[in-house]
């Protein structure tokens, strides 16, 4: 084999024989390796069309129906035959609830029979879902025709009895087909749909399980799934949650991107109380299913409850436009808007209620303030004092019109609420309003008196002392804001909130011990106490003591497991860090924490970018611009990952619609600058970079993009000037490599010496000495690579790459000695990385070299299937079963490899064997 030069180059897939082991794996039913060779190939080769077919009917049949449209729509798009797409075309379309895209498929240009059949069977179920009964039934009698006993078309003939109200005819179709055709499912599924909608739950039940028993085949997975969301229908409908949410979990096993299997789900997580579940899972439902409302009252009433008011509004607003008569979601979709700032649009949300006359107090009293806070003065103080009156016995009423009061900013409105409240209805939250209000119309000196009066009245309550001082931290008297909190702390020794404020004032006033200690006190009265953790945490971070920072927040995640802070923390530190396997979990613990919240989405996003899991990172991106549209962050991440996954186009109009919130953006417009180079249109990609030159000149980053712009138009000269201009600028090893790399394709004889001088003012970089005994090895110079390897591993006895190029060269060398060290770095290397399939092939073949065959084999087989891929490998795999005497299998072997590799390293030497057998 050759020596591992850079263990990150891509090695040559033979796309062929992976189509034919995906065929292989659909044929025996397994369609999760299917779907990992097809994707295999159209990552190398994205204009595979017998691969996209073949991978949107995998995922079809795998139960994931947005994947297969996308899959098929793109085979279509690169020359597909119709005919081999339109079934399972229509049947995805289904599934994800494009009905209308189903209808305007045309069954005329299909020769087969049973496939125009499918497809008229498929109209119909259009029309059903479009709830046009008549063009329904012509669609499945026209099947019928087409292909008489169509089992599908005999079911949606029944459905079409259901709808009407024919539950007879319905039953008895269903009950004939269920006699002719025991093992059909789908009429079990209606039938059970029939007797659910009758009341018949126990035999609606069974109806559903029988559905479900008969479609257990794996390419039956998405029936199985809709019957399972029937089940669920039967068991949500009875109050039994618990159960719904086994069967929807059940569901989700076998169709996890399902979007009807993720509503259900959510509906039984919702049911059970579940809301950071019914969220998520509605996103995602929403994401492949956009017109789908029930999806968005769900997640909307879910996010009202945890308070998540941005991602609440997004979706209420899209439910209203749809449903205007809606009044549950008027109510929500105002309470969201003025939650979030947006006192007018609230106004305007409810006005459609209140002009009904059918408005409650709480209405009157969210009308009043959205109205007040809008500038609507006249019709808000209309509504509240509607509200107030209409509420009088209501305390919560009288307390939300004076608060709506202070926050639109008319105090003295606010004041004559709270002091006209009768004494029954005074306390703790009434006082608290009462201050605010005369803290916000100026009146600092009657807050004082109103404080020190309530103090005065009730001198033993530790709430009326809180309240002083808070009103001394207002004025800014940190010295009586602590005797205050003092006493209240005294009076009440686990008073959490006066310990918090003493904590701040000693923070405030640079006593950070006595702080922390105060921290600690509460942590050890209430080791769930968030605030306590996240303080002490602040306190260790500004002391420069950054583990124990980490330690605190960790504990404080561990406690508070729901509480969204500390998990983002943590997880940019350990982004910032390099600890990418504890940065994931953290931002996805973020995310399950808050599914709305667009910080934990962008950071999830980042580290799942950031670990090579780009196709994730995609699909969380978008996710946070469902809930913020216009966020920049959200929007250039979403190009970044497209562009990770070749999305070239899709990442040039997302970096383009960064460009048109922030015409400024720097980091897009680099980004641009090498999408425009990978699509070949250097001119344009060289034009960007000068324009940011021409802001940055002496930017060291842009010469270099200039120059990986020349390499790739093979202007290897302008390259070599541009990599030395930012290596003068700013000289770095990645520079100092650019400009040997230039220097070598360009056929320079001075590339080395761009190493060698690196080398000589630094001289412990190992990846310049490891790339100059490349460099050396490759131009047969074997005595000075031996001797740079060396070097290298004297710095980092560990660097993998030196250890197994170094083993390489002492086995072409040759002799025992040679072999002999060179095995033992060989086995240095694999014990360093064991599942590198070019490392153990180093290790094997030098085994092999020293007749320790069956070890030697032993270790080549690993190889061959870490890397199976590999020829060379597999040639040496060969040559050790022909020294086991295992001649047939090495032939065989030999046989694949000449036949599936038209040129490798070793063809000439595994032709040869292969003749000697």
């Amino acid at each position: 084999m050759l020596p591992v030069f850079l263990l990150g180059c891509n090695v040559a897939i033979d796309n062929e024989s992976r189509l034919e082991r995906a065929q292989q794996a659909v044929a025996a039913g397994e369609l999760r390796p299917a779907a990992i060779e097809l994707k295999n190939v159209l990552q190398s080769d994205p204009t595979n069309v017998a691969a996209r077919v073949l991978l949107g009917r995998v995922s079809l049949q795998a139960g994931d129906p947005v994947s297969a449209v996308k899959e098929l729509q793109r085979a279509l798009e690169l020359g597909a035959a119709y005919q081999e797409v339109a079934v399972p075309l229509a049947r995805s379309l289904l599934a994800t609830g494009n009905p209308q895209q189903v209808l305007e498929m045309e069954t005329a240009d299909l020769a087969d029979l049973r496939d125009r059949a499918d497809l008229h069977a498929a109209h119909g179920n259009a029309w059903l879902q479009q709830s046009d009964m008549g063009r329904a039934e012509t669609s499945f009698q026209q099947a019928l025709r087409d292909y008489p006993g169509h089992v599908e078309a005999l079911v949606g003939m029944a459905r079409v009895h259901v709808d009407r109200g024919n539950n007879a005819a319905a039953e008895r179709a269903l009950n004939r087909v269920i006699t002719q055709h025991p093992d059909t499912h789908a009429a079990y599924a209606v039938l059970g749909r029939l007797q659910l909608n009758a009341a018949e739950f126990d035999a609606a039940e069974a109806s559903f399980r029988k559905a479900m028993e008969h479609s257990q085949d794996e390419s039956l997975a998405l029936r199985r799934v809709e019957h399972m969301s029937g089940l669920v229908d039967v068991l949500l409908i009875q109050k039994r949650a618990g159960e719904a949410q086994d069967v929807a979990s059940r569901m989700l096993d076998i169709a996890p991107m399902h979007p009807f299997a993720l509503f259900q789900a959510a509906r039984a997580d919702f049911e059970v109380g579940d809301m950071d579940a019914a969220i998520e899972k509605t996103q995602s439902v929403i994401a492949a299913y956009t017109n789908y409302q029930p999806a968005r009252l769900l997640l909307a009433a879910a996010a009202m409850s945890k308070e998540n008011f941005a991602l609440a509004e997004m979706h209420l607003q899209s439910l209203v436009a749809s449903e205007p008569d809606n009044v549950e979601a008027r109510k929500l979709l105002a309470q969201a808007k003025l939650s979030m700032g947006n006192p007018d649009e609230a106004f305007r949300a409810l006005q459609p209620l209140l002009e009904s006359g059918a408005a409650d107090p709480r209405l009157l009293a969210m009308a009043g303030s959205a109205g007040l806070r809008s500038g609507k003065r006249e019709q808000g103080l209309e509504y509240l004092t509607r509200g107030a009156q209409a509420g009088l016995d209501d305390r919560g009423v009288q307390l939300q019109t004076a608060l709506s009061f202070i926050e639109a900013g008319t105090t003295e409105r606010a004041l004559e609420v709270l002091n006209a409240m009768p004494e029954s209805m005074h306390g703790n939250e009434r006082n608290n309003l009462l201050m605010l209000a005369m803290l916000r119309s100026g009146d600092t000196d009657s807050a004082g008196e109103l404080a020190r009066s309530i103090v005065a009245s009730q001198p033993d309550d530790p709430a009326a002392h809180k309240l002083l001082g808070s009103y001394q931290l207002a004025v800014k008297d940190r010295a009586a804001a602590r005797v205050a909190f003092d006493r209240a702390l005294e009076l009440d020794p686990d008073d959490t909130a006066a310990a918090m404020h003493l904590a701040r004032i000693d923070t405030l006033d640079g006593n950070v011990a006595r702080a922390a200690r105060r921290y600690e006190q509460l942590i050890d009265n209430d080791p769930e106490d968030i605030a306590a953790y996240l303080g002490l945490a602040e306190i260790a971070e500004k002391g420069g003591d950054q583990e124990r920072a980490v330690a605190l927040l960790e504990t404080a995640l561990k406690e508070n497991p729901r509480v969204l802070q500390p998990a983002l923390l943590l997880a940019r530190y350990y982004l910032n860090s390099g600890k990418n396997a504890l940065a994931l979990a953290r931002a996805e613990q973020a995310v399950e924490i808050s599914p709305g919240s667009v910080a934990a989405l962008n950071m999830l996003g980042a580290v799942q970018l950031g670990t090579n899991r780009h196709s994730e990172a995609l699909g969380t991106f978008e996710r946070a611009l469902q809930n913020q549209p216009a966020d920049t962050l959200s929007t250039f991440n979403l190009a970044q990952a497209q562009l990770k996954l070749g999305m070239a186009d899709s990442g040039r109009k997302s970096l383009e619609r960064v460009l048109e919130i922030q015409p400024d953006h720097r980091a897009a417009r680099v980004a641009l600058t090498r999408i425009e180079s990978l699509s070949g249109n250097y001119a344009a990609a060289l034009q960007i970079v000068e324009g940011l030159q021409a802001d940055d000149s002496e930017n060291a980053d842009l010469l270099v993009l200039e120059g990986d712009i020349h390499v790739m138009r093979k202007h290897y000269n302008d390259a070599i000037a541009a990599y030395d201009t930012a290596g003068t600028l700013k000289p770095s090893e990645s520079i100092a490599l650019k400009r040997h790399q230039a220097r070598v394709v360009a056929g320079r004889r001075d590339a080395d010496e761009v190493l060698e001088e690196w080398l000589q003012e630094h001289p412990g970089s190992v990846a310049v000495r490891v790339a100059l005994a490349q460099s050396l090895q490759n131009t047969g110079r074997s005595e000075q690579a031996i001797a740079e390897y060396g070097r290298a591993l004297e710095i980092d006895p560990a660097d993998v790459v030196a250890l197994n190029n170094l083993a390489w060269l002492y086995a072409e060398m040759g002799g025992p000695e040679n072999l002999q060290q060179g095995l033992a770095i060989a086995k240095r290397a694999h014990r360093q990385m064991p599942d590198l399939g070019q490392v153990t092939d180093t290790y094997g073949w030098l085994l092999l070299l020293q007749g320790e065959i069956d070890e030697a084999a032993r270790k080549l087989r690993e190889a061959a299937r870490q890397a199976p891929e590999d020829p060379d490998i597999r040639y040496h795999l060969a040559v050790a079963l022909q020294r086991q005497g295992a001649d047939a299998e090495a032939r065989d072997l030999l046989d694949a490899i000449l036949q599936d590799n038209s040129g490798f390293s070793s063809r000439d030497a595994a032709r040869s064997l292969r003749e000697s057998l």
